[in-house]
């Protein structure tokens, strides 16, 4: 849904450079295999029921006074917040702007953060909440408490300073040979360290009961593009600043031409990498091999210590090799450096990766360095860090308590009674698909059928009792390293379970998982503007029903297409379907290719990196449209100025929700590092598409959204042209 979308197979996973950056930053780094957000309560129970069937069927508009007698929506009159609009502006031209203009013009981006908007403000909200239950005098000596308090207490890390890293850096300054080397990357699965090959493990793409260890490129300390691209010339010339800055903190010898040799030596390793786009490719992405094979396909490391030290794992287990070019340049890049570079690069990432954890002169240096690649002006409040390392660490610990207090089960009934509405949209969009042959529809009705609705918080909670936690804020960090590698690995030889989340009940996201069939909606994103109980049902069609939309098209977009109802890389398209759903899906991406509004100078969308979004906000959209118009097709008529309206209203739901403004800095990294448009085409592209938009804002040609009719895109099912 956002930038913290689950990415393919990544069903487990060891990230602990990228979680160390997210605290740094103050929200969550884009080298995170899954991007999380932080997190929030739910205002009230969901309670669909709280209007009779009768007359939700019956109504295109609802007056507050209807729906709830006692309280108002929480935004406006009947869920929009129209003081936000900016009525200079013809919403023919810009449709975002035209709803959310004049609030954002008067938003102003917290200092210590990156953007401000519909997310932004309840994960705000949930930091505070999250805050309040860890220290939550209940909570005393409790796991919870404990790991956040240690992090709290920066007086204990100003005192230590580097002293926690001293034994990871002799380590390394110990190392003579390639062998040692490899041995000393493979430990990042579990303590801190960074390597040149990723390891990881998840779901085999090819049969989603199993797991399998995934073998990946690695190494940057930068998005890949901002090493060859010169409009980032100043991010890695900045780069390379703090790589001397930080080497020279921690007294490694010669600083300044390990910083340069070490920027070097990420240059070749850029240059041999994958792109972001090209790594969406789950066929590309799917090379299986054992060591023999892989020792033989990419010479020039030494893959058994690596393997071996990172594991170790059983003999059968299946290894998958994703970006297999990319891997087999690096093994290369590795063989041709000098060891002594390698050495100062892994000190410098064992370093970059713990400044959280250390004194204030290391972490001030690491957001100075941070805040050029984003543009965020003060770090973040030392509380709002340690909420999120507790949450990064104990993540399902805490919603196990937030859900106590924030979400009844009564509320899960409610929503997947929406869901139902939505995924039986779906299904009518499917069958009546001019494009598709019977036989694939039938298959994309089969997946559609089986495909799993998860809403508020899991069945069974996560087990954190073997987790060591003390008052040791470096301990703690690497015993959480270890327990949850040490889970993995346990796991590895087990059928996959399908009862485990990827998110927290406390988050405010979403997200679908191809190799499950699953969609997946925390407790914290059910509240407005996503959802709200006494707003108008067109507003929270727009809203949480496109969501919901979105994350079920997920399953049918470029990438989810290409898994089976039982998640498993295979391909169930005749070859002429699939070459028209490729065809249309091109057409589509032209228009984010070519679209600029909202967007810095220079900046571009690309729109093989953000296709599977772009598929899914416009078949969400769809759904909502489809879903909202059965529902009063189902019930008495109503005049056409009230239907009209609802559309309208249903139009302005979904605008709201992507009310979003970005740090400049921080839409042109997203350009090229996150697979999500920008908010502002994500409301602009999918709309001009849609003829019942043409309709509901009387849109003329003359207007800068206009598409003839010949150029509007239809993927995913065909959205009635009228609404009356």
């Amino acid at each position: 849904l956002k930038p913290l979308a689950l990415t393919r197979s990544a069903k487990y996973f060891h990230a602990p450079a990228a979680l160390a950056q997210t605290l740094i930053m103050g929200k969550y780094s884009l080298t995170t295999m899954i991007w999380v957000s932080v997190f929030l309560r739910l205002a009230e129970a969901i309670r669909l029921d709280a209007v009779s069937d009768k007359f939700l069927r019956s109504r295109a508009i609802h007056t507050p006074a209807e729906i709830h007698a006692s309280k108002p929506p929480e935004l406006g009159s009947y869920g929009v917040d129209t003081d936000g609009q900016n009525l200079s502006v013809d919403p023919g031209d810009n449709f975002f702007e035209y709803v959310n203009g004049k609030a954002l013009s008067e938003t102003v981006i917290q200092e210590d953060d990156t953007a401000s908007g519909a997310f932004r403000k309840l994960d705000d909200q949930a930091e505070l909440d999250v805050r309040s239950l860890l220290e939550d005098k209940r909570q005393r000596d409790t796991k919870l408490s404990l790991m956040y308090a240690a992090f709290m207490n920066d007086s204990v890390a100003d005192a230590l300073d580097l002293e926690p890293l001293q034994s990871y850096l002799e380590r390394v300054q110990s190392v003579g040979s390639q062998m040692q080397f490899a041995a000393l990357v493979g430990r990042h699965t579990r303590e801190f360290g960074s390597s040149p090959i990723s390891v990881s493990i998840g779901v085999d793409p090819r049969n989603a009961d199993r797991h399998c260890v995934e073998v990946d490129q690695g190494g940057l300390g930068l998005p890949r593009d901002y090493y060859g691209e010169e409009q980032y010339a100043q991010q890695k010339a900045a780069y390379r600043d703090f790589v001397e800055k930080l080497l020279g903190m921690i007294q490694w010898p010669a600083a300044e031409n390990c910083a340069d040799a070490v920027l070097a030596f990420e240059e070749r390793v850029a240059n041999v990498s994958w792109t972001n786009a090209q790594r969406r490719d789950p066929v590309a992405t799917y090379n299986p091999m054992n060591v023999s094979v892989l020792e033989g396909t990419a010479p020039g490391f030494e893959w058994r210590t690596f393997l071996d030290t990172a594991g170790p794992f059983p003999d059968d287990v299946v290894m998958v090799v994703g970006c297999l070019s990319g891997v087999v340049g690096i093994a290369s890049v590795l063989n041709t450096t000098d060891l002594e570079v390698l050495k100062a690069w892994a000190a410098f990432h064992i370093a970059k990766e713990a400044t959280s954890y250390l004194s204030s002169r290391f972490i001030n240096a690491s957001f100075d360095f941070a805040s050029i690649l984003s543009g965020q002006v003060s770090l973040s409040p030392r509380w709002k860090r340690g909420v999120r390392f507790v949450n990064d660490n104990m993540g399902l610990e805490v919603g196990k308590v937030y859900v106590q207090k924030h979400f009844p089960p009564s509320s899960k009934k409610a929503v997947l009674q929406l869901a139902d509405n939505i995924k039986n949209a779906l299904q009518r969009r499917i069958e009546n698909l001019d494009w598709m042959t019977n036989s694939t529809k039938e298959k994309a009705l089969e997946k559609l059928q089986v495909m799993r609705i998860k809403v508020g918080y899991p069945d069974v909670w996560k087990d954190y009792s073997s987790l060591e936690v003390t008052s040791d804020l470096v301990s703690n960090v690497v015993h959480s390293y270890e327990f949850h590698w040490t889970y993995s690995l346990s796991r590895i030889s087990d059928p996959v379970d399908r009862k485990e989340w990827d998110m927290n009940p406390q988050e405010v996201n979403a997200y679908y998982d191809p190799q499950m069939n699953e969609i997946v909606f925390p407790a914290a994103i059910l509240q407005p503007p996503f959802f709200d109980p006494r707003a108008d049902m067109a507003v929270n069609y727009g809203g949480i029903g496109s969501v919901i939309g979105h994350e079920m098209t997920h399953g049918f977009d470029d990438e989810g297409r290409m898994y089976d109802a039982f998640g498993n890389l295979t391909d169930w398209w005749t070859e002429s379907d699939a070459t028209e759903f490729q065809a249309r899906a091109s057409k589509y991406g032209e228009q984010f290719g070519n679209f600029t509004q909202g967007l810095p100078e220079g900046g571009r969308i690309n729109a093989e990196l953000t296709m599977g979004e772009n598929i899914a906000d416009f078949g969400g959209l769809g759904c909502a449209i489809d879903a909202y118009r059965t529902t009063l097709n189902n019930g008495a008529s109503a005049s056409k100025h009230s239907v009209l309206e609802g559309a309208r209203r249903l139009f302005f739901g979904y605008a709201q929700v992507w009310r979003e403004k970005e740090r400049p800095e921080t839409v042109l990294r997203n350009l090229v590092a996150d697979p999500h448009p920008p908010a502002c085409a994500r409301v602009n592209l999918p709309t001009r598409n849609l003829d019942i938009w043409y309709q509901v804002f009387n849109v003329t040609s003359d207007r800068e959204m206009f598409l003839e009719p010949a150029e509007r895109v239809s993927i995913w099912g065909p959205t009635p042209a009228t609404f009356g």
